[in-house]
Formats: C-alpha cells, sequence, structure tokens
C-alpha cells in the first residue's frame, strides 16, 4: 500500500460543546494518512493521477470553517469530503486534535482518530479454490490524548 502524508495542518476553527469555544475559537491540528495506489503517478510522474496534497488541505480547510460541537464530526465530514473528491482512496486515516482544551487538566491536546477503508468499497481477493472473497468495509475510532510533561 502507499500512502499520502499530511501531517500537523495547523487551522484556527470554532468546534466545542462550549459555547465560548465556538465564539473564542482555538487552534487545531489535522493530520491524515491515505492509502492509495500511486504507482501510475509515480511512473509517469503525472499530477492528474495523484492526489493532490493542496486540495485535500484546501478541502479540510473548507470543513474546518463549518463549526461543530464534536470534533468527531468534523473527522467524519473531513473523511467524507475527501472520499467523494478521490474514490480511488482505498483507506484513511483521519486525526483531528484540539490543540490546549478547556479542561481543568495539563493536556497538550484532545482529539480523534478516525480510520476507515473506503465506503461501500470492498476488498476482494480469490482463495486457493478460485473463488472470490469480498472483505466488507470496516471503521474504527480511537481516542487520543496526549499529557503533557512537566
Amino acid at each position: 500500500m502507499n500512502y499520502l502524508i499530511v501531517d500537523n495542518l495547523q487551522i484556527y476553527a470554532y468546534h466545542g460543546a462550549i459555547p465560548t469555544e465556538n465564539k473564542v475559537g482555538g487552534e487545531y491540528s489535522i493530520s491524515l494518512k491515505i492509502g492509495y495506489d500511486f504507482s501510475q503517478a509515480a511512473r509517469m510522474d503525472s499530477l492528474k493521477d495523484a492526489i493532490n496534497y493542496a486540495e485535500i488541505c484546501e478541502l479540510i480547510r473548507k470543513e474546518m470553517k463549518q463549526p461543530s460541537q464534536l470534533i468527531e464530526n468534523v473527522a467524519w465530514r473531513i473523511q467524507q469530503t475527501i472520499l467523494s473528491k478521490y474514490p480511488q482512496i482505498e483507506t484513511m486515516e483521519t486525526t483531528v486534535r484540539k490543540m490546549h482544551p478547556p479542561v481543568p487538566f495539563p493536556i497538550e491536546a484532545g482529539g480523534r482518530r478516525s480510520a476507515q477503508l473506503h465506503e461501500g468499497m470492498t476488498q476482494t481477493r480469490e482463495n486457493r479454490r478460485g473463488q472470490t472473497i469480498r472483505r466488507r468495509p470496516k471503521n474504527f475510532h480511537q481516542i487520543i490524548l496526549r499529557i503533557r510533561k512537566k
């Protein structure tokens, strides 16, 4: 599997369940790991055969402009928007971190990591008998918290 990586895109946005967060806003860090076959793009040295990470960053910026109460919703919207634009994506891991969230603990970031196989896509392979085996899309979510050391 080949991967396109967008690591720690910094965006100021207005998300949160606390009304103050929606007014004051906060810093967010977004990272993506997109799995797709870019062998054709590499062979041909052609952007038309690749996923353009500048466009990916612009799609993220647009989704981050739309306020949400939960960053789970933000991560989901980012994934759906990117998957609709780039159907060749096979897997995508999205991490949205709220930097310095308003909690009474020394925490660097709170966030949501979401990974999924492309919606509606199935992976197929043949077993030893020549039968086609299909694997259904899987989703998983994991909460990420980083504790700041003093």
